[in-house]
Parts: C-alpha cells; structure tokens; sequence
C-alpha cells in the first residue's frame, strides 16, 4: 500500500541522512557536495540502506582487507566503524565486516578528495 511504501520510504531517508550526517561531522571539514566522490559516497550509502532494509547486506568476512584498511585508512574506518555500532546498538543488528569496509572506502575518498579548498 502506499502508506506501508512512504513509511519504508521514510525510514530509508532518515537512516541515510543520519549515516550522511555522521560522517560529514566527523571528518570536521566542509564537504564539496557537488563532487564525484560525494555522489559516490550518497549512492553507497543510498545503496547499503536499501540492502540493510531487505536483509540483502554483503555477507561475506574478508578480514584480511578489513585489516588493510584499517592499516591504510585508519581515520576513515574509525567514522566507519561509529557508524556501524549506532546502527548494530539502533537496530539490534550486526553489520558484516564488508560493509563496514566499503562504507570506509567511501569515506576515506570524501575525506580526501572533496574538500571545499582542495
């Protein structure tokens, strides 16, 4: 029905601006929102929550890449990682490893490459 349709709609819009919001706070720099690697960032993210809201997230542990991250992007992976204990301690879940590496990928790019004076 159309109702059940704009209250998922409302949750997938509240959960991506939250996670947006999060990082943008976090990396305590302005973001250039017309960039690349914003629009980059706002489909990953766009696309997680859809995946998390149809239980469809990326189940697969590769530990050894999480550890390159972590080593490569420490400061990326720990927004990262704040981001997956607000949703775990939200929605009762536990995110997989995976996810939490892709999202850090993402952020480390806007961290990088999208800074307003950059």
């Amino acid at each position: 029905s159309n109702t059940e349709e704009n209250q998922d709609g409302l949750k997938k819009a509240k959960l991506i601006g939250l996670i947006v919001n999060m990082v943008r706070y976090s990396i305590q720099q302005d973001v250039n929102t017309n960039s690349i690697h914003y629009n980059r960032f706002i489909t990953h993210v766009r696309f997680f929550v859809d995946r998390f809201f149809l239980d469809g997230l990326l189940q697969e542990e590769d530990e050894g890449l999480y550890r390159q991250m972590w080593a490569l992007y420490p400061n990326a992976m720990e927004i990262a990682t704040k981001v997956k204990a607000y949703i775990d301690k939200e929605y009762q879940t536990k995110i997989p490893v995976n996810e939490i590496v892709y999202l850090g990928v993402h952020i480390n790019r806007l961290m990088n490459h999208s800074a307003i004076n950059s």
